[in-house]
């Protein structure tokens, strides 16, 4: 019993590793207000931009790290301040980045092909 039950779980967490896209749910803030609540399909490795006017601009990438977590490099940029943290995220699991007055919320979760 003990060796399905490895075996299980071995094929699933392939599975989250073979993720190639991802969903990358965003709330991004200013000054405590909400100024943008993005959700953006990204393509492992590969940068994905959005933009809002001349107001906001998010360019996100994930780099697959591990069966459980990705390597998230961001640039934010609203009206002239700018950050560009690099991070580990779970998937699943919400990180908060602050700098000045500005706050990104970022969740990644993998987008498996079934």
């Amino acid at each position: 019993m003990k060796f399905i039950c490895v075996s299980l779980g071995f094929l699933l967490s392939l599975q989250v590793a073979a993720a190639e896209t991802f969903r990358v749910s965003t709330w991004i803030k200013q000054d405590g207000n909400v100024v943008a609540n993005p959700i953006i399909q990204v393509t492992a490795n590969k940068p994905a931009t959005i933009s809002i006017a001349d107001v906001l601009e998010l360019e996100v990438m994930v780099q697959p790290e591990q069966a459980d977590s990705a390597v998230v490099a961001t640039k934010l940029k609203i009206g002239e301040q700018q950050m560009q943290p690099r991070f580990s995220a779970k998937y699943g699991k919400k990180v908060i980045i602050s700098q000045g007055g500005q706050q990104l919320e970022l969740q990644v979760d993998p987008i498996v092909a079934e």
